[in-house]
């Protein structure tokens, strides 16, 4: 019988799209098939979900890491964007401002952007979402798309509408 050397990271690579435990994976595995995410990115979108719940201080971190890496699916990309608006609004926030995403990203990505903002916008971030540099980057885009295909720019507009 052939004995592989894998670390367990891999060994959970090795096994998908059988998945373990992930409440039994230590952070430090899960980090490491998130920073190995070119191996299976199935695995790293679960051990991202799977730290997010853990309140992980290398959270942010890393979701910021999946959105910038070039080789990044879409789907990684978005469930990261998603997860660090959902998690930490307001870094997600600094981070798109910072990174241009309402002008840069993919109609897809937006769509997790403006999710987040609606949802943002009915809570205490109301007034600074309203009057921040992001929201007016969204806005322009959604002028120079055809916004009645993005998903959610309607309730966006809506919540616009309601100053």
């Amino acid at each position: 019988m052939m004995k592989f050397n894998l670390t367990k990271a891999q060994e959970i690579q090795f096994i998908f799209p059988e998945e373990p435990d992930w409440d039994v994976v230590d952070d430090s595995v899960l980090i490491e098939l998130i920073k190995d995410y070119d191996s299976e990115q199935s695995c790293a979108t679960s051990a991202l979900t799977e730290l997010s719940c853990r309140k992980n201080s290398d959270f942010n971190k890393l979701c910021v890491f999946i959105i910038k890496e070039e080789n990044t699916d879409i789907w990684l990309k978005e469930h990261a964007y998603d997860l660090l608006l959902s998690k930490d609004f307001l870094e997600g926030l600094i981070f798109s401002d910072v990174n241009n995403i309402a002008k840069l990203c993919s109609l897809r990505m937006l769509s997790v952007l403006i999710s987040a903002l609606n949802y943002e916008l009915q809570g205490d971030f109301r007034e600074l979402i309203l009057s921040h540099k992001v929201t007016n980057q969204v806005k322009a885009r959604l002028l120079s798309e055809k916004s009645e295909t993005i998903e959610f720019s309607d309730i966006f507009y809506q919540h616009l509408e309601n100053v």
